[in-house]
């Protein structure tokens, strides 16, 4: 019938945290790959609920993200301190009871007004895309790999960059005519245009014998 009680739900709770912690056991002895960038994530000020929250950490942090958890009923002022502190590009927010949705629209406002060039993520049972639009959020989140898809998305993007020395890119250049030539000019112009916040390149080889 569908039907919950309190006390099932609060063990169900616990539950929940020690199996994200005997997961995250096993992630850790994986081989990671580099870290793609800082997500802070919080429940909002007021709000004690957080197994959302943990689910979306477990798979950001699968998916090679370095996630700082601020827990739960985290004051918006704390937030922004954090996200100032440690330049992230992204803070995740969570809140299960409707009461406490204006304390995400606070940290969203001054997240806008302290650190303009991070993006909100916000998710819970409570909210819906209009609700999400309407605070301002950048990313309303249904799921947690929704959360995840999105954090890649606008996240730290890898250019690789095979650096030749002069030897090789001479008989390179040799060997495919004017395409090398091309291909450093194209590199050279996109690092111009790029985002430099979010667009790392990765040199492999020896930088300092690029002709």
């Amino acid at each position: 019938n569908k039907t919950v009680y309190l006390p099932q739900l609060l063990m169900s709770a616990e539950a929940a945290k020690s199996a994200f912690e005997v997961i995250k056991a096993f992630m850790s002895g994986k081989e990671n790959n580099e870290a793609k960038g800082i997500i802070v994530i919080a429940t909002v000020h007021g709000d004690i609920h957080d197994i959302g929250k943990n689910i979306v950490k477990l798979l950001l942090e699968n998916y090679s993200f370095n996630v700082v958890d601020l827990g739960k009923d985290v004051p918006a002022e704390t937030i922004v301190e954090k996200v100032i502190e440690l330049n992230a590009k992204i803070v995740g927010l969570s809140a299960l009871m409707t009461t406490t949705v204006p304390a995400m629209q606070k940290t969203i406002e001054l997240i806008k007004q302290k650190a303009p060039c991070c993006k909100t993520i916000v998710g819970g049972a409570v909210l819906t895309q209009e609700y999400a639009d309407k605070i301002g959020a950048d990313k309303y989140a249904r799921d947690a790999m929704e959360a995840v898809r999105y954090a890649n998305k606008i996240g730290l993007k890898y250019i690789t960059v095979y650096a030749f020395s002069t030897e090789n890119w001479k008989r390179a250049e040799e060997e495919v005519g004017g395409l090398m030539l091309l291909l450093q000019n194209y590199l050279s112009d996109y690092a111009k245009r790029a985002d430099t916040e979010n667009i790392r390149i990765k040199v492999l080889g020896d930088i300092t014998k690029f002709p």
